[in-house]
């Protein structure tokens, strides 16, 4: 297996509004995710947007350390959401999370909706590897969300 990926949340803004923003390997997970030529992602973390109460951030972190069920019908979970209202009806970048004995994989990158799970677009991030992170650090990154 080759080195794990270096998972960070760094604070960002957009428009005004402050979140937490996934950084791989010290570049922004939007950044990993667009073709070469192709526009960026006009698409946010579901971390801490909007100065949220907190509620959220902590769904988002029971989600992403697989303590909740995934946000989404097909079973994977929301990574980059809308970034004015988070609602994933307005589509989001998703993956399968997997532990895999002492990682946590990020895989098959998708695009999609909550109620169209047909319109699953696993195409546009084929060029996409899988992330795979130490589970440690992982689950201390997002542990002190959890409520």
């Amino acid at each position: 297996m080759h080195h794990p990926n270096v998972l960070n949340l760094v604070p960002r803004e957009r428009k005004h509004q402050p979140y937490l923003d996934f950084q791989i390997d010290r570049r922004s997970l939007a950044d990993h995710l667009v073709h070469k030529g192709k526009q960026p992602l006009d698409f946010i973390a579901p971390f801490g947007w909007l100065g949220d109460s907190g509620q959220s951030l902590a769904a988002a972190a029971a989600r992403l350390l697989r303590k909740a069920p995934p946000d989404l019908p097909t079973g994977r979970y929301s990574l980059l959401v809308c970034p004015e209202c988070a609602d994933l009806g307005c589509g989001a970048v998703t993956a399968i999370i997997e532990r895999q004995q002492d990682v946590i994989v990020w895989h098959s990158f998708g695009f999609e909706t909550n109620y169209a799970p047909d319109l699953l677009d696993l195409d546009s991030f084929q060029h996409i590897r899988e992330f795979t992170f130490r589970a440690d650090l992982y689950s201390a990154l997002f542990r002190p969300y959890l409520r």
